[in-house]
């Protein structure tokens, strides 16, 4: 498709083909519902009899509840392609055996064709939004789902000018052939995408097992009486669900009647069904692409009366002149009001109820409300037809809308109180709430009055918050109450509630805004304060410029002056401005880059860029970035990556805030980010992630890979938020299966090797690392399933408690797609590692490992996380394998894990001393993973674990008779005898005498102090070497840190103490009964 097409449709780069089979799906399926629609209507109309129109009303409402459980049924047990290609040849089936009862004279089979019509669009349409919404997330479905609406208009458009066509060429009965054939097109094309397009909905809403608590629908409705009262919106939102569906039978039988009363044969009415829902569709296509919503233009309780108003009008000029004419405006008429204005003003006005009761009563709305709508309407032409004749049905339908405009009437009147109350008590969601929902919902004046007396009335964030609503809608009030309220409030919410004002309004308070200058401000006030003035004639910038210089005597707040007064009188602050930059005094300098922000003189820029990227200036590196920001150069991301990993953390935290994520670069260079040291870049690396405008899912799923933990959980947070296509998902899956799976592969090579130290830790690793592959898959998948029992009931897989774990794995094998589960769960249950191999070899086609320890380590370097990149470069340097795997160890000297970089240049033999890394030559990190797990408390660690500690770790040595501390002392380390042997000391006599008898003597391998790293308390013994001696130390401080990253240590440590406190009291307890 040409790329102004794709612009005009707003279709992205990588959605063409999804979107042209749904919209070409939504086409035929359209196309085949008119068709069938048509030929229904005529032959019920002309063979059967309008009478029985009603009765057919109430049936169809009935049956709907019975046949769509019945499809939700049949959702749960195949995906809805799969589901979608059975039932469209089902429909054309049954309608084509239909036809051929129809020369047996048997007049029944026309009622079902007309029931079959309805409840076959309500299907197919279902499922197919179903098949959308699993291939496009939401933001893309707001923006592509109008546009495959057309498609769908478009399709019932061409069905409605060829249905007369296909009458003259087939015969009228030959239509029921052309729905054969579409229907038989659907299947073909739904049975095509789940073939080619991978759409595999990753789990269904509900499992086999799963069962969801059902709550009393009399407690429910007994819960809807209570809100009601408390909520008079409750009263109202029943009229207005419950009387349109009255009148809608009402309408569709009287336009019905006309149309049959003036088109006598079989030909004139389907003509005039087909052209009309031509029309009818041409005009809603229209509405649909360029009208948009209306109800906006209008006040909400004004758009509740408009659609009551146009029934009314419709209804008695039925009653005047019962023709095919005035029976087309009646239906054209109420179906693009029902539409554009209707339907969502009364969601906005749901949205004034508290949630729980907006979910209670949207599902008795839709269920009872409108069944005994449909019902009572179909009654009520039944006793007026009875009683009166049909002439007299739209007076009925006449007094329905009477009282439907008086219950909108009645809001209006009490629509000042309703919002007041939702606004006391904090129910309007406004965040939730799209703008033209809140413009529509106080549009009203009393609404408005009520929005503005909570401003006055609330403090701080709260009152920021509703001024932003009320400049939202335009309250022309909000500038004289922002005047008023702003002594109130501390600097900060000054400069929130200062960039809320009109600057045309602003400009009037010139005064004032001197008068808060004179009386103090900080620099965030300051800022706020010149924006806003940017905007004010030269007059006003000038007076307020003028007060900023003479009342300041700092240089970086009367440089807030100078953006006012620089475009008047560029060439005397020019000269100023570059007196700063050049000066020596760290102040002006500042106020120098703080006036080019406001400036924006070219000029400039070359300065700010010298400071900015100046080593020797580096202390102002921050506000020179901030500068540049001010100039929005197309460059400056590339100008600021490589300052995100500078050592300064307001430098990173300022370059992260200026990036701009728009590609793939710039949102992998902030996802990166996630890694920092930093709490405060951490986050906001992820609020930008959160807010950004730009859409690459698969990043964050790739960016799962990064080493700490604290990274993952926020992106397992932002995953939590955003909806990932099935097709994203099911890539991401088969890729992580794949790579659990090569773990088991790379563990069967490594396992003939398993007496030597490095494999057998690679071993243990790698079986570790496959779990944690399965865990986050699970973790991902249930981020997005739309099971609730899923969500929640995943973890249970890792319990202790095995009957639980067996209801997680049953859990799971119901909810997973069959092409996921049939590799997943053999690796949850455990199988036998024969069977798990076979899997891997023939199913997945893994290739094995090399035999040779040169082969093992390549492939293990090319895929490896860090610890198992750490292990091979020790075993390529216990080797010699440098020579054969020197490229792929030379990759490794630009890591930014520093231990990886210091052993790739230790494979070689070309160590760097100065570099800060705790891998010295004495002390491998295999040996001191090894060590570690030789002491109590780190006995149940993970290798990773280990390894992170051992990185920790630093080696110190100390001669012989070297006193490593004194009982008494503070104690703040572990220590790990690596060579050498130390006694361990108890002083006897006074505090502080010299005399002392040895506890015991120890040696490599063994430790002490190791409580240390979990209580504050005093040395219990000195430490004194008798030989030169080399330790490994753990600082508390370095351990705490560690715990934050892996938070399974202290628990693992808690387990070992618990047990060793348990085993301690049950040799008390066997002591008390000896005794």
């Amino acid at each position: 498709m040409p790329r102004f097409i794709r612009k005009f449709l707003n279709i992205y780069q990588g959605e063409m083909t999804q979107f042209l089979y749904c919209a070409l799906l939504l086409f035929l399926i359209r196309f085949g519902d008119i068709i069938l629609e048509n030929y229904a209507e005529t032959a019920f109309l002309k063979r059967f009899g309008i009478k029985h129109l009603p009765t057919l009303y109430m049936i169809n409402a009935i049956s709907t509840f019975f046949i769509m459980g019945f499809v939700s049924s049949l959702q749960k047990r195949m995906r809805d392609l799969v589901l979608l290609f059975y039932l469209s040849l089902f429909c054309g089936l049954s309608i084509a055996i239909g036809r051929l009862l129809s020369p047996l004279d048997f007049k029944m089979i026309y009622p079902v064709f007309y029931l079959l019509k309805s409840q076959y669009e309500v299907i197919l349409g279902l499922i197919f939004w179903n098949i959308a919404n699993d291939i496009f997330n939401t933001r893309q479905s707001k923006r592509l789902f109008p546009t495959i609406t057309a498609g769908g208009t478009l399709g019932s458009i061409a069905a409605s000018f060829l249905t007369p066509l296909f009458s003259k060429f087939f015969s009228f009965d030959g239509i029921t052939w052309i729905y054969l054939l579409t229907m038989i097109f659907v299947g073909c094309l739904s049975f095509y995408m789940e073939k080619s397009v991978a759409i595999v909905p990753f789990t269904e809403e509900h499992g086999k097992e799963g069962k969801k608590e059902k709550t009393s629908f009399l407690n429910d409705l007994k819960e809807i009486k209570l809100i009601s009262k408390v909520y008079v919106v409750v009263k109202i939102l029943i009229l207005v669900t419950l009387i349109p569906n009255m009148v809608i039978p009402i309408l569709n039988y009287t336009f019905n009647f006309a149309a049959d009363k003036q088109f006598v044969t079989e030909s004139g009415i389907l003509n005039f069904f087909s052209y009309f829902k031509g029309i009818q569709n041409i005009l809603s296509l229209i509405t649909l692409l360029f009208v948009g919503r209306l109800y906006n233009r209008f006040g909400l309780p004004i758009a509740m009366m408009i659609h009551p108003a146009n029934y009314l009008v419709s209804f008695l000029g039925l009653f005047v002149s019962m023709d095919a004419v005035m029976a087309s405006y009646a239906r054209i008429s109420t179906t693009i009001i029902r539409n554009t204005i209707n339907n969502p003003a009364r969601s906005a006005l749901m949205g004034i109820l508290p949630r729980r009761g907006r979910t209670l009563l949207r599902a008795f709305l839709r269920g009872m409300v409108v069944r005994i709508g449909i019902m009572s309407g179909s009654g009520l032409i039944y006793l007026v037809n009875l009683l009166f004749g049909p002439k007299y049905i739209p007076i009925a339908g006449a007094v329905l809308s009477g009282v439907w405009f008086v219950s909108c009437v009645f809001l209006k009147v009490r629509y000042s109180q309703i919002l007041g109350q939702s606004i006391l008590e904090g129910i309007i969601d406004f965040r939730s709430l799209e703008p033209k929902d809140i413009d529509t919902i106080f549009k009203d004046p009393a609404g408005r009055d009520r929005l503005l007396a909570a401003f006055m009335d609330s403090r701080g964030e709260d009152r920021v918050w509703y001024g932003k609503i009320l400049k939202g809608i335009s309250d022309p009030r909000l500038d004289e109450a922002i005047i008023s309220a702003m002594n109130e409030e501390s600097d900060q919410i000054k400069a929130q509630l200062l960039s809320l004002m009109d600057e045309k309004k602003a400009a009037q308070y010139v005064g004032f805004f001197k008068e808060m200058v004179k009386q103090g401000a900080d620099e965030g006030f300051l800022r706020a304060l010149v924006q806003k003035a940017m905007a004010f004639e030269d007059r006003a910038k000038y007076e307020l410029g003028k007060a900023l210089l003479e009342e300041f005597q700092t240089p970086t707040k009367k440089a807030y002056g100078i953006w006012l007064l620089y475009p008047t009188s560029k060439f005397y602050y020019k000269d100023m401005i570059i007196s700063w930059l050049f000066s020596m005094e760290p102040d002006e300098i500042m106020a120098g880059l703080v006036a080019v922000q406001g400036a924006r003189d070219p000029e400039f820029l070359p300065y700010v860029k010298e400071i900015a990227f100046s080593k020797d200036k580096s202390q102002f590196r921050v506000k020179a970035i901030e500068a540049l920001l001010s100039y929005q150069s197309e460059d400056l991301n590339q100008l600021l990556y490589p300052y995100l990993n500078d050592p300064d953390e307001q430098i990173r935290y300022t370059c992260l805030n200026a990036i701009l994520i728009q590609d793939k670069e710039s949102m992998g260079a902030v996802i990166k980010m996630l890694i920092d040291p930093s709490p405060r870049i951490r986050e906001l690396a992820f609020q930008k992630l959160k807010d950004t405008d730009y859409e690459d899912h698969s990043m964050l799923l790739e960016g799962l890979r990064l080493p700490t933990r604290q990274a993952k959980e926020l992106l397992f947070k932002l995953l939590e938020q955003v909806e990932i296509t099935d097709t994203q998902l099911f890539k991401y899956a088969t890729e992580k299966i794949r790579e659990a799976y090569q773990c088991l592969l790379d563990r069967e090579v490594l396992k003939p090797m398993a007496n030597e130290h490095i494999p057998n830790l690679l071993i243990t690793h790698l079986t570790e690392r496959q779990a944690a592959i399965v865990k986050d898959l699970l973790r991902v998948i249930a981020t997005q399933s739309k099971n609730p029992e899923f969500k929640a009931g995943w973890k249970a897989l890792y319990s202790t408690d095995s009957g639980a774990r067996g209801n997680a794995l049953e859990l799971l094998d119901s909810v997973l797609d069959r092409r996921i589960k049939v590799f997943l769960m053999p690796l949850l249950e455990g199988q036998e590692e024969e069977e798990l191999l076979r899997i891997a070899k023939r199913r997945l086609n893994l290739p094995p490992l090399d035999g040779d320890k040169g082969g093992i380590i390549k492939r293990l370097l090319s895929r490896g996380d860090w610890v198992t990149l750490a292990l091979c470069l020790e075993w390529i340097q216990k080797y010699g394998l440098w020579n054969r795997l020197q490229d792929e160890v030379t990759k490794l000297w630009g890591s930014p894990h520093v231990c990886l970089r210091e052993l790739a240049r230790k494979a070689f033999g070309r160590t760097q001393p100065n570099l800060e890394c705790s891998m010295e030559e004495g002390v491998s990190l295999t040996e001191k993973i090894l060590r570690l797990r030789s002491i109590y408390l780190f006995q149940d660690l993970s290798v990773q674990e280990l390894a992170a500690i051992a990185t920790a770790s630093k080696e110190v040595e100390f001669p012989k008779e070297t006193i490593v501390f004194k009982e008494g002392d503070k104690g703040d380390s572990l220590y790990l005898v690596a060579r050498g042997k130390v006694a361990v000391i108890k002083a006897i006599g006074e505090e502080g005498s010299p005399e002392g008898i040895t506890l015991a003597e120890i040696g490599p391998g063994d430790y002490f102090g190791e409580m240390a790293l979990i209580e504050d308390t005093v040395r219990s013994a000195t430490i004194k070497t008798l030989e030169p001696s080399v330790f490994l130390v753990l600082e508390k401080h370095e351990f705490n840190e560690l715990i934050i990253e892996y938070p399974t240590i202290p628990l693992n440590i808690c387990r070992v103490l618990s047990s060793r406190l348990r085993a301690l009291q049950k040799k008390l307890t066997g002591r008390e009964q000896d005794t």
